[in-house]
């Protein structure tokens, strides 16, 4: 599992604490990307999972699966990063 953190500059991963009943993010991020190079986003809704697709203007994709609880969230943050 994974922690999706979002600034005004960039995107970052980190591991999460597994340990805790609310997971959130430790250490240092797994790896960061500068929100200049976010070229699409789309968030595909399914029943229980959804999935948030970032695209990079390297070619990389992040595939992100978000559980039917953070789905507003995950909604709001599409919303919000589209460019």
């Amino acid at each position: 599992m994974g922690y999706l953190a979002v600034s005004d500059t960039e995107l970052a991963i980190f591991k999460t604490t597994k340990t805790s009943m609310h997971p959130g993010p430790r250490g240092e991020p797994l790896t960061r990307v500068p929100l200049t190079n976010l070229v699409g986003v789309r968030l595909d809704e399914r029943r229980v999972v959804s999935f948030l697709e970032l695209r990079f203007a390297d070619d990389a994709v992040w595939t992100l699966q978000i559980g039917l609880i953070h789905r507003p969230a995950a909604r709001q943050l599409a919303a919000h990063l589209r460019p």
